[in-house]
Parts: structure tokens; sequence; C-alpha cells
């Protein structure tokens, strides 16, 4: 009865964990989720997955952050194909949440076991409080809510589900079995190797006695060199273009006992979340910096005390998995020193000590004053009402994360000096057209950072649509030269901005520069062909159209190029594709005529239902004629299928503009 009654209390919190993030499913794409997924060629067609276990540049359009995570990459590249493309985020989050409940699952399992060493009668219950406050924490939404760090999601999943076949199934060590899922979380994110500390932690704490030690030892060492070599093999399979973009490794490494100590707060209070803490290396012997050292002497204190205690172990792990679990972020100097994110592996540790430490604590007090009744009735009540703050906060997080302007515009509120916080909030004020906010954005985050890139590259884009031609051409060249080899998509808006002057030849120069930089990114391989196209450079667009299909075989605007290259010289007509119909549609509207842009957009539609480009084509020519209901319907059926357009987005804030100005048709 009491097993029945542990697991009716394990699917209470799994439903209480879907309620909490049933309104995450379709919370956009936000920041490296861009370059990654949206504008990544690679994992359009499921035939690359072998590729994204060759070659580490599949995995982002991004040099400087293309990485090798094969097994995270493919999970992306079978969303794509299952869902709805890039259209709507509910495949990706549907996958993410549900990884995320069966490390639920698993946690519980493994801490029933870990607990149960100690105190097996309160052990289950216990167990299940831990994985609640783990599931149900603020600090978790901010893993599950952005898609890309499934990495994360995936690593912690299999080191707790490879503890648990270590610990529970004795023919999965006997066999190395369990040694199975971690080479799997490495392949997703390589911070799995913290699984080879986190072994030798649990084998120090509950396998101490000499006999134990002595059959331990062998799966210890096979973990070790396990780890090493496959986290060897992934760092020599990381593209040479991976750039983390820390300018002082060393000032980042001492800096890490400070986040460290603040992680540990925000699991207490986490009122300071937000995509970017606008924290940066702190200086030599600083304050933050010995309060940092202070901070783990007192953990490392805290270990040393309760490793001793057989009925404390379990603070002792859980603190020791905390800091273990952070070493791979803490050694390898990446651009933030601080992200949520990183947090989800290391409050594994923060959730198993805690409730332990606070459940002696309890313990104590109610037989130390004879009321142990009321001690655990006060105790429970506080703990509901604890879980409930808890969970309203994540589902808070959940709303954040929603739009990249609710999520940025909570970031620059929190952290105004948050330069990467400015400009992205200021992309999201660009996508609702509201340049003069976006502008103010753009200047704040210059005059913090003067190198700052992608701050040059928005202010461009701002200048060109308040009709500032020649600052927003000077911008953009800015961005190019700050950015360099690690923005390809300066030269891709750069490009743009050469041929919208005329200067095609030096355009595709350009978009030469980003595809050789960047093959995989969908934008700018779609203007080259279109320009090689027109400037009849056959040969070149042979070439970049059959490298395309060689990478996404089904790419319907390479298909349509190549098809016109392959008819005759002297046909006069080109093929009846949604493609060309769209290229007729979009001539005519430069030419302005109107209505032949809508009958030749419509054809397109005809023979491609969901086909964005073409309800763009319909919203800007009906946005011309007038006829603005016509123009929002278009345009946010554009949005449906591509949220991240850019044209859908001003396509629609000029209809409703159109419509609240009441001349309508």
């Amino acid at each position: 009865m009491k097993r029945r009654l542990q697991w009716i209390g394990m699917v209470v919190v799994l439903c209480l964990t879907a309620i909490v993030y049933a309104d995450h499913f379709h919370d956009a794409f936000h920041l490296d989720d861009v370059h990654t997924i949206v504008n990544n060629a690679y994992i359009r067609d499921l035939r690359n997955v072998p590729l994204f276990f060759a070659d580490g540049r599949a995995s982002s359009s991004q040099p400087a952050n293309q990485t090798y995570r094969p097994l995270l990459t493919t999970s992306l590249a079978l969303d794509y194909h299952l869902g709805a493309g890039t259209a709507d985020t509910l495949a990706y989050h549907i996958t993410s949440f549900c990884i995320f409940l069966c490390l639920g699952l698993c946690l519980f399992l493994l801490l029933r076991s870990i607990y149960g060493v100690a105190d097996s009668i309160s052990a289950p219950w216990l167990a299940l409080l831990a994985t609640a406050w783990y599931l149900l924490h603020p600090l978790s939404a901010e893993t599950v809510c952005y898609i890309i760090q499934r990495g994360d999601l995936m690593a912690t999943f299999f080191i707790v589900f490879g503890l648990l076949l270590y610990v529970q199934w004795p023919a999965a060590r006997r066999y190395y079995l369990y040694l199975l899922p971690i080479a799997a979380g490495i392949l997703a994110k390589p911070i799995a190797v913290a699984f080879a500390p986190i072994l030798l932690v649990y084998t120090w704490l509950y396998e101490g006695d000499r006999v134990s030690r002595r059959k331990s030892m062998p799966h210890v060492i096979a973990t070790i060199i396990m780890c090493v070599l496959l986290g060897g093999f992934v760092t020599a399979m990381t593209p040479q273009s991976y750039d983390p973009g820390t300018a002082s490794p060393w000032l980042y490494r001492l800096s890490q006992p400070y986040v460290l100590g603040l992680y540990f707060a925000e699991w207490f209070a986490p009122l300071w979340l937000a995509a970017d803490h606008a924290m940066r290396p702190f200086e030599m012997f600083s304050l933050q910096m010995m309060v940092g050292f202070v901070f783990v002497l007192a953990v490392v204190a805290v270990i040393c005390f309760t490793a001793r205690v057989e009925r404390m172990k379990p603070i002792a792990f859980g603190l020791l998995w905390y800091l273990v679990a952070t070493i791979p972020t803490s050694i390898v100097a990446l651009n933030d020193i601080a992200t949520d994110h990183r947090m989800f592996l290391p409050a594994v540790g923060l959730a198993i000590a805690l409730t332990w430490a606070i459940y002696l604590a309890i313990y104590w007090l109610a037989h130390r004053y004879s009321t142990v009744t009321v001690v655990y009735y006060v105790a429970f009540a506080i703990a509901a009402i604890g879980l409930t703050g808890y969970s309203y906060g994540a589902w808070l997080r959940t709303q954040v994360w929603r739009t990249d302007e609710s999520l940025w515009a909570d970031a620059v509120a929190k952290y105004p000096e948050s330069q990467p916080a400015r400009i992205n909030y200021a992309l999201a004020l660009m996508n609702r057209s509201d340049w003069a906010a976006a502008e103010a954005q753009l200047h704040a985050a210059l005059t913090a950072d003067p190198a700052a890139t992608y701050a040059y590259l928005d202010m461009g884009i701002v200048k060109h649509e308040q009709g500032n031609d020649a600052e927003s051409g000077a911008y953009l060249q800015r961005a190019i030269e700050t950015g360099r080899d690690a923005c390809p998509p300066c030269y891709y808006y750069y490009a743009m901005y050469l041929n919208q002057m005329g200067q095609t030849d030096s355009a595709i120069a350009y978009l030469y520069k980003q595809y050789h930089l960047s093959a995989g990114n969908v934008e700018g391989r779609e203007l080259l062909m279109e320009l090689l196209y027109k400037q009849q450079r056959t040969d070149e667009l042979r070439r970049v159209t059959e490298e395309v299909l060689a990478v996404s075989p089904d790419d319907g605007r390479a298909s349509y190029y190549a098809g016109l290259i392959a008819a005759s010289p002297a046909a006069k007509t080109v093929p009846a594709t949604a493609e060309s119909y769209l290229d007729l549609s979009g001539q005519a509207y430069r030419e302005g005529r109107y209505q032949d842009c809508i009958a030749n957009a419509k054809k397109a539609l005809e023979l491609k239902p969901d086909f964005a480009e073409g309800y763009n084509n319909l919203a800007a020519a009906n946005n011309k004629l007038g006829k603005y209901a016509e123009a929002k319907e278009a345009a946010a059926k554009a949005l449906r299928l591509d949220p991240h357009s850019r044209f859908a987005q001003i396509n629609m804030v000029a209809a409703d503009q159109g419509l609240r100005g009441g001349d309508g048709k």
C-alpha cells in the first residue's frame, strides 16, 4: 500500500509539473535557437543525420557557435521533420518536456535509494519532495523553455539514468551497461563528463568499506577512462571556428566561485533569473572574488563534516554533486560567466542535499521538544506553501520566455547595464517596427561597448527602415569590421544593402564570404542564388545549387534554379513552380504592378500552400492597394508559417496602421 501511495504521489508531482508548463509549448525560438534551428539548413533533412556525427559545422549556421553535439542536433532534426519545421515550436517543446518528466521519474527512483541508506522509512517521501522541488523550481524553467538548452536536459537525464542503473541494477554494473547513457549524454552535451567525479563521490560515500571499494574500483576507472576519451574526442571534433569569446580565461575561472554562490542563493530566492546577468569576469583580488572563495571553502567544510556521519551523507553527496557538476563550465572559459541554464545539472545536487538537511533539522526539532506531530504538520504546511510559490515562479518564467520581447524586456529591467540584453530587446522592438525605441536601446548598448558587432548590425537595419541609407551603410560596414568572420549575418545584410544600392557584383562578393563562412545559413544562400541568376553567372549558380542540394535535397529554391539552368537557353518560359511564380510576383511588385503581384503570389500558393513568402507578397501588395484587411490576413498566415519573418512582421504593422486609420477596404 505504501509503495502504491508513493507512485500516486509521483504521478501527482508529474501532473503538477505539466500544469505549471502547460502554457509554454508555443514559447518562441530565442537567441541561440536562431542559428542552430531556424537558420540552420542542415537540420531540415534527416539524411544529414550521419553528417551530424561526422562534422560539427552542421550544428549551427554561426561559425563561432559550431560545436560537436550530434545527438542534440539529431533530436532537433527529428523535431523539424515531425513538427511544422520552424513555423511552430510545439514539437520541440514536447520533446524537451518529455525528457524533463523522464528525468523527474529517474531522479525520484535514484533518491529513494540514496536516502534509503540513511532512513529507509522516510526516504520515499523525501525523494518525492526533493524531486518536486527540482521539477517545480523556476531555475528549471530557464532550461526547459530554452529549446537549444535541451543539451543540458539530455546530459542531466543521462547522468541520473546512468547512476540509477549503477545503483539499482546489478547486471548494468556487471556488464558496464550504465556507461551507455553516459556516452549518449556526452554526445548531447560534453558536460556529461561530470558523471565520472559524481560516480567517484558516490562510491567513496556509499561503498566505503574495503571490499566494496575493491569491487567498485574497476567501474570507477572504466568510467573515468571513457569520459576522458569521449570528452577528448568531442573536443577534437569541435570545429576550429568555435570561439567561446572570453577575453581572459583565467579571470573567468577565478570568478566562478562567486557564481556558485549566486546560483546557491538563487535556489532559495530565484528573484534575479534573467536571460543575461550582465556579469563580466572580476578583477584579481576583488571583493566578489574573495567572497566566492569563502563560499566554496564553507561548502567544503560542510562536506567534510557531514561525510563522516552516516545519517548526514546525503548532504555531503548532494553538495559534492553541486560542486563537481559545475567543473566543466568553470574550467572551459565561456562568453558569459553566469547563465541560469548552467545551473540545471548542479541543481540536482542542491535538491538532494538541502531536502535532506531540512529533514534532519525538522527531525531534531520534533524530538528535541517532544512535539513530533505538531512540527511535522507545520513542516508539511510550509513545504506545501513553498512548492506553491516555486511553482508560481516557474509559471511566471514560462510567460517571460513566451516571446523575444517579453524575455529581453525582463532582462533589461533587471540588468539595465547588460549590453546583450539591450541588443536583443532592440531586435524584438524592430520586429514590431518600433524603430525609435530600438534605436534608443542600441545607442545604450554601443555606449556601454563600442565594439558591439550586433548593435552596429541592428542599427544599420534601423537606419535603413528610417530611410537613412547613408548611415545604414556606415553602420553595416562597422559591423563587418568589428565582427569579421564571427558574424556571417553582417555580410548578408551588407550584401542586401549593396544590392539595393545597385551594386550587385559587390553584393555577390559579400554573399560568397558569408556562404563560405556558413554554408548552412538559409537566408544568405537564397539571396546568393537569386543574384547569381540575375547576373547570368550560370556556372557559379550551378556550383552553388549543387552544393545546396547536397545539404538539403528538398530545397525548393535550389531546385528551382537548378531547373532553370537545365532548361534550354532559348526557352521563353520557366518551369511552373511555386518559386517561379514567386519571382514573377516579386518582379511585379518592384515595378508597381500590384494586381499582377497578387495574381502570381496566388499561383505560387496554389502549388505550395505553406509558402510563407507567397503570403508575404500578398500582404505587401494589398497594403499598397489599401486593402488592409486582406493584407493583415495574409501577413498573419505568413507569420504562422514563419514567426521570425521580419517582412511579415512589417507587413502586419503596416496593415494594422492602415486599419486604425479607418481606410481599410
